[in-house]
């Protein structure tokens, strides 16, 4: 809706006052069409979450860095807004936390008249971030027995703590060679590159629409500067994206768990090829964001994919093929063939532990707790 509502207000010859945010809004229809389209409206993964809400906290960027005094309360808002992207998943984290931080850089650059001011709106930022922090934190206690969980910090005496050794199984088969493999066997990291989706669809159309971006940005920045225009906004919008993407390529580099960061990457770009407007944006400047927009939205139809999903349910899964395993403590557990429990009976793990108990025998409610090993 926003970005329809965007579009109507660049056809309009609306003032420019709104124009960085209203053309990044309606170019952000082209990645939102590719999400509408894919089967993650019927999964139960989070990523639909994390793409629109990355979508959503880069547009917030996009109007604060486009205010030549931006508020203290647009400073604030991100800042809860990207706490509040922890709580979500933590393959957001690179964009919830690179986000404020900009966002307070320009701030102070812009109004920080001096340390105390600059302080006193870190301060406020803080403390509007602390909530959803908070409750992240506590979240991570009660599941895990850790606060910052998957970090192994400040473990708590608690009986069922949880091994932090998760998320380097789940990393493990994703993990990132040195760069410099890519000179000394480039035949193995384009294996390992394709092994890892990042020559398949998903991730060939944010790519190609970061060329496309990076190219509009260098021929819309030195047009701007031959003619002698003020740029509309400053290269520093790129540091988001730009660091959610290298977060994530780096911990979980598969490319579904870029979320939207490429597609911010491509879509600020564009906005940054932008000179800062007279009194009224040109009328063909924004017929061509428009024209752009609704083609590259309307992209999927003609690639052939149905016009509509099924919504009435998730994808269909093969079911799970699991055994029975009886641990020292009398734990009947479920274990799974192929790694992934999915919808088997309760206990199931992949990887049973000889110390696992249930906390309260008969009550799963209760959780379970992994006896210390023997000495």
């Amino acid at each position: 809706c926003r970005g329809l509502f965007a579009c109507s207000r660049l056809l309009r010859r609306r003032a420019a006052a709104h124009l960085a945010s209203d053309v990044y809004h309606a170019l952000s229809l082209v990645a939102l069409a590719e999400l509408v389209f894919s089967l993650y409206l019927t999964s139960p993964m989070p990523d639909t979450v994390v793409f629109v809400y990355g979508i959503a906290i880069g547009g917030q960027l996009i109007e604060l860095l486009a205010e030549r005094e931006p508020r203290r309360a647009d400073l604030v808002r991100l800042a809860f807004l990207g706490a509040t992207g922890l709580t979500i998943k933590l393959s957001l984290a690179g964009l919830a936390v690179a986000t404020p931080a900009v966002a307070l850089a320009w701030w102070t650059w812009r109004c920080g008249r001096s340390i105390a001011t600059t302080m006193q709106a870190a301060t406020l930022a803080l403390l509007a971030a602390l909530p959803p922090a908070l409750t992240w934190i506590y979240l991570n206690t009660v599941s895990s027995g850790f606060p910052f969980y998957p970090a192994a910090l400040l473990p708590l005496g608690v009986d069922w703590i949880a091994r932090v050794d998760a998320t380097a199984f789940i990393q493990g088969p994703m993990a990132v060679a040195p760069i410099s493999m890519a000179f000394r066997d480039p035949a193995w990291w384009h294996q390992h590159l394709e092994s890892l989706g990042w020559f398949q669809p998903d991730a060939l159309r944010p790519l190609a629409a970061v060329a496309f971006g990076f190219a509009v940005m260098l021929v819309g920045r030195s047009w701007t500067w031959w003619t002698g225009r003020r740029p509309l906004l400053p290269l520093l919008l790129l540091a988001a994206p730009l660091l959610a993407s290298w977060f994530s390529f780096t911990n979980t580099p598969m490319v579904r768990y870029q979320g939207a960061a490429l597609w911010i990457l491509a879509i600020d770009m564009i906005v940054l090829a932008l000179p800062e407007p007279r009194e009224r944006a040109s009328l063909l400047l924004r017929l061509l964001v428009v024209a752009t927009a609704l083609a590259g939205a309307a992209s999927p139809v003609w690639r052939g994919m149905p016009a509509w999903l099924d919504l009435k349910e998730f994808e269909s899964t093969s079911p799970p093929v699991v055994h029975d395993e009886t641990l020292p403590s009398g734990l009947v557990v479920k274990v799974p063939q192929n790694q992934v429990c999915w919808y088997a009976p309760l206990p199931c793990t992949p990887e049973p532990n000889k110390g696992l108990r249930m906390r309260d025998p008969g009550d799963l409610g209760d959780g379970f707790s992994i006896d210390p090993p023997a000495k």
